[in-house]
């Protein structure tokens, strides 16, 4: 189920297109295609790409690849927050509704800084690519408080305009099962977000 999250990002390699990340609910990877215009139609080609996963050659640093495991739906929601550390580089979401961190199929989402290159350069550990708020380049979760088993948390995200004066972004994340509000009735909840990418609060 390739495709079945989308996200833009602004360009990254300076020819002044946009980029596309693509994912899907297979939770193994999330692909970065770097896009340019074919000059017929107004038609847009990939015209290279890295893959964000724990497959072997993956972009990312060691630590990553063997954090992000299959069956977690890494990648099943995408999501462009905005530059959030104000560094000209814009931070992606990325949910995992599967993840077991927490709890049983709590879920978890991860915030990645990504740094602008030409595609040659792609990933650089601990620089381009890293979990936000993680001074020591390695992969960690976001905390969010408690996650029950099976509220799915990461579902879905997006980003939302500033909602708390801060300067800074905010996010919202789904809950698909979430219970507060009744059996399996599901949340969203908005994440106010902090410029290294840490969360000082939330709102359900």
């Amino acid at each position: 189920k390739w495709g079945a999250s989308l996200a833009s990002l602004p360009d990254l390699d300076g020819d002044g297109h946009d980029e596309l990340c693509v994912g899907g609910q297979a939770g193994v990877r999330v692909d970065l295609l770097f896009l340019s215009s074919d000059g017929a139609g107004g038609n847009f080609v990939a015209r290279a790409g890295v893959r964000l996963s724990s497959d072997s050659g993956s972009a990312l640093p060691e630590d990553m690849r063997s954090r992000i495991v299959g069956g977690t739906s890494w990648g099943m929601s995408l999501a462009h927050l905005g530059d959030l550390d104000a560094d000209g580089a814009p931070e992606l979401a990325i949910g995992a509704p599967y993840d077991d961190a927490g709890a049983t199929d709590g879920g978890a989402i991860f915030i990645l800084s990504m740094v602008p290159a030409p595609p040659t350069v792609l990933f650089k550990a601990g620089s381009t690519v890293e979990l936000s708020a993680d001074s020591e380049g390695d992969v960690g979760r976001l905390g969010v408080g408690t996650v029950e088993a099976g509220d799915w948390f990461g579902s879905d995200v997006d980003g939302v305009d500033d909602v708390d004066g801060d300067g800074v972004g905010d996010a919202l994340v789904g809950l698909r099962y979430d219970d507060d509000g009744g059996t399996g009735r599901g949340s969203v909840l908005v994440l106010l977000m902090e410029a290294d990418g840490g969360v000082k609060g939330q709102q359900k």
